[in-house]
């Protein structure tokens, strides 16, 4: 049922509020437009709308209540026309419906509600937060930062960071009646549908037929880096360059026509949300692209001064109204954004963001074969991208050359507005910026190529022919792109994600509760409670450990951590693992599910040195002898020794087994890892006392590999993971002795992210037992000599 809501449910709801959006502003403007514009203007306005509901302090409710009033008056006004505006065109809907699919590919054909971009740019994890929270509580500053979700929702408040986009999705949330999480990728692709409308639009009035024209809107609205930054969660951007495209096609319409001075509120409407979704650079952008198509609109319908100074004051009076709730968060955001994204002394995490240098202008040209756009091309895919950025940079060109001949000002002024504006601040700002100014200018770059190509096609025979061959060699380069990122994609582990949630429902009363796993989407899936998030910056209490080292990215277990920084909590959240540490004596569990334990402390018991075993990252091993005995020595009456005992793990080291093209990376015994670059079986064997097992696998896949024991299968590692952890594979009965553990990674299928090659380490079978603390007096710490224990601590008190 969710995915009908998101899937299909959402994109309808969104169009029909667009719609009446659209009618509403066709009737202010005094001007019937196109149905195919109807949406996209729709869609400005409902960016328009909600910006003041938030910045008043009013929650989704009603905020969604105004755009649904909104539509609803739309609607009544053109009541008499209304089932004839229902339907866009062939054209617009072809366009449309067309990079809806293109960008929701990877997500719906994964079968189930996720998003892309997991554990590759986890910014949709900060987006997520950022909508929950101004729609719970509009644009109000944070009382209490007392958990790293208040932390990183307080930080687009306190610098005043555009969101105007995370408005629009925080109200469309309880209008879809879908989890956020789960509309997040559907709301991003409906507004990539509503870019493909209007470059289809732009390029019909520049004299393309209608099938060119709605080929030339998806192929601009999804050109590989747009594509890709959409797919990591980049939500402003999408929104961006469909407020320009709107705007353009609006321009174009209103100069095809020769209209008055009235109309020019729509190209108003369309600009003005800009600035509050990008801040001052939307707001260059929204300047470039309108003073120029309304310099032209006024030279074409030659008003008297008189009139022209009038409709300025109006423009100017409409322009400030609906960009005043933006103006001020952009001019306190402008003063942070100038040092932050400078291209000198900018702060490091802008400067090159995710990054590994700065992106070639050529990435603009919508083609990139690679993986990873942000490495070179290599190899043999290399001379194609290569070719393929050469031939739209020349259909570019004659596009350019044909739309200044047939004075489409509207296209010329878009590229005028991504050019100019990308021109004057790339030598200003950090390659983490530079690279979103291509992300605007690279769909510009696709819609001149597709002008250029029917332009290239007028005239001789040859000249078709080879215009017709360019349109099918950008076309597959642009769609083959895609595919290489659909192919590559990361996806979110939907059900770890719903585990979350349900960890954080098991453990309420009291906080903050220390979340032990680098996993950044615990700040909005544990929202609930007070979260700290141990390996974030942004947390009240990053982790303190016994060896300090950098936490950003990292995972640490329980024991490399400092007893008082673990003590400091309450309760604690731990990812479930065949070989981490148990938490201290004084903490018990209330609660586990499939991939997290929620533990809760208590006062009873009080540990007053705690002694780590750990060999490796996560292996445990035994005493030194010598000093457990002074820990014991130092025992003041009342105290005992207490050690946490574990069953033997039975770990089958994949490095030792592993295939041709599985290639080994660097960890220590026996947790190395295999990154496999070609499909195919790993087969070898471990011995086991008998009884029940939980079968693991450590390591973080794309594409399954399959874990059969004695030739059962017991599951598949199937999910993106965060760093160091590992998956439980499902539960056999052995009897004592020697097992066969065989691995199998399929060939590649037509599914998302089989591209994504991953990284697995070893397979661990872990008795299915209950797990015992080991309980004596000071003088017998000898008896705890010799033997493999998870730690030792020195404790006072009793467990309630």
């Amino acid at each position: 049922m969710t995915e009908v809501l998101v899937w299909l449910w959402l994109p309808v709801l969104f169009y029909g509020l667009a719609l009446g959006g659209g009618l509403l502003a066709e009737r202010v403007a005094g001007i019937v437009l196109p149905n195919a514009l109807l949406a996209p203007v729709g869609l400005a306005v409902l960016l328009l709308a909600t910006t003041p509901c938030y910045r008043a302090g009013a929650d989704s409710t009603i905020a969604a209540g105004v755009v649904v009033v909104i539509a609803l008056v739309g609607g009544i006004l053109g009541r008499h026309s209304i089932r004839s505006r229902l339907w866009p065109g062939w054209m617009a809907a072809a366009a449309g419906l067309g990079a809806y699919v293109l960008y929701l590919a990877p997500v719906a054909l994964s079968g189930h509600w996720t998003w892309a971009g997991y554990e590759f740019v986890n910014d949709t994890s900060a987006n997520l937060v950022f909508a929950d929270y101004v729609g719970k509580h509009g644009f109000t500053p944070l009382e209490n930062l007392d958990s790293t979700t208040a932390v990183v929702a307080a930080t687009p408040i306190e610098l005043n960071y555009p969101l105007g986009a995370h408005f629009l999705l925080a109200t469309l949330q309880p209008l879809s009646t879908a989890p956020l999480a789960a509309i997040y990728a559907p709301f991003m692709a409906a507004v990539g549908g509503f870019a493909a409308i209007g470059f289809a639009s732009v390029t019909r009035r520049a004299g393309l037929p209608a099938a060119a024209a709605a080929l030339t809107g998806v192929l601009a609205s999804a050109p590989n880096l747009l594509y890709r930054y959409v797919l990591h969660g980049a939500i402003k951007e999408v929104v961006v360059v469909a407020l320009l495209a709107t705007a353009a096609a609006v321009g174009a319409e209103l100069l095809g026509r020769r209209a008055g001075l009235r109309p020019l509120v729509l190209l108003i409407v369309a600009v003005v949300p800009l600035l509050g979704v990008f801040s001052a650079v939307g707001a260059l952008y929204g300047i470039a692209l309108a003073v120029p198509l309304m310099a032209v609109l006024l030279w074409q319908a030659k008003p008297s001064p008189k009139r022209v100074a009038a409709a300025a004051a109006v423009i100017v009076l409409v322009a400030g109204v609906a960009a005043g709730p933006a103006i001020v968060d952009t001019i306190t955001f402008g003063a942070t954004a100038k040092s932050a994204f400078a291209k000198e002394g900018g702060a490091s995490t802008a400067f090159l963001g995710q990054l590994v240098r700065p992106l070639p202008l050529g990435q603009a040209a919508g083609v990139w074969f690679g993986r990873d756009y942000r490495y070179p091309e290599v190899g043999g895919i290399l001379l194609p991208t290569q070719l393929l950025i050469g031939l739209v940079a020349v259909l570019f060109v004659i596009g350019v050359v044909a739309s200044a001949r047939r004075r489409a000002w509207a296209p010329l002024t878009l590229l005028f507005a991504t050019g100019a504006v990308a021109a004057v601040l790339s030598g200003l700002l950090s390659p983490y910026a530079d690279a979103k100014l291509l992300v605007v200018l690279s769909p510009v770059v696709v819609l001149f190529a597709g002008i250029g190509t029917y332009a290239l096609g007028r005239g001789r025979r040859v000249r078709l022919i080879v215009a017709s061959v360019a349109a099918l060699a950008v076309t597959a380069g642009i769609i083959g792109s895609a595919a290489v990122a659909y192919r590559s994609v990361q996806l979110a582990p939907t059900p770890r994600m719903v585990a979350m949630e349900d960890a954080a429902k098991h453990a309420h009363g009291g906080g903050p509760w220390l979340v032990n796993e680098w996993e950044e989407f615990g700040r909005y899936f544990m929202r609930g409670i007070q979260v700290n998030m141990a390996f974030e910056a942004e947390s009240p209490e990053p982790a303190r450990l016994r060896d300090p080292r950098p936490i950003f990215g990292q995972y640490y277990d329980l024991d490399e951590e400092t007893l008082a920084y673990v003590n400091g909590f309450p309760g604690i959240i731990v990812r479930r693992s065949p070989t981490a540490s148990r938490p201290p004596a004084n903490f018990r569990k209330v609660y586990e599910n499939r991939y997290y334990e929620v533990w809760r402390r208590h006062a009873g018991l009080k540990v007053g040195r705690h002694m780590p075993l750990q060999k490796f990252f996560d292996a445990s091993s035994t005493p030194n002898c010598a000093a457990l005995k002074r820990i014991a020595a130092a025992a003041l009456p009342g105290e005992r020794l207490i050690a946490a005992k574990r069953p033997d793990i039975a770990l089958f080291d994949t490095a030792k087994h592993r295939i041709r093209g599985w290639v080994l990376n660097k960890a220590p015994q026996p947790l190395r890892t295999l990154t496999p670059v070609v499909p195919g079986r790993e087969r070898g064997w471990v011995r086991t006392g008998g009884g029940a097992f939980r079968v693991w696998i450590r390591g973080s896949f794309g594409r399954p590999v399959e874990v059969k024991v004695d030739g059962h299968r017991i599951g598949a590692g199937d999910q993106v993971n965060t760093p160091k952890q590992w998956l439980p594979l499902g539960t056999t009965e052995l009897s004592p002795g020697r097992h066969r553990i065989e691995l199998h990674r399929p060939d590649t299928s037509l599914a998302p992210g089989q591209g994504y090659r991953g990284y697995f380490g070893p397979v661990a079978l872990e008795p299915i037992r209950q797990s015992r603390l080991v309980s004596v007096a000071p003088q017998d710490a000898a008896r705890l000599c010799g033997k493999r224990w998870d730690w030792v601590e020195r404790v006072s008190g009793a467990m309630r």
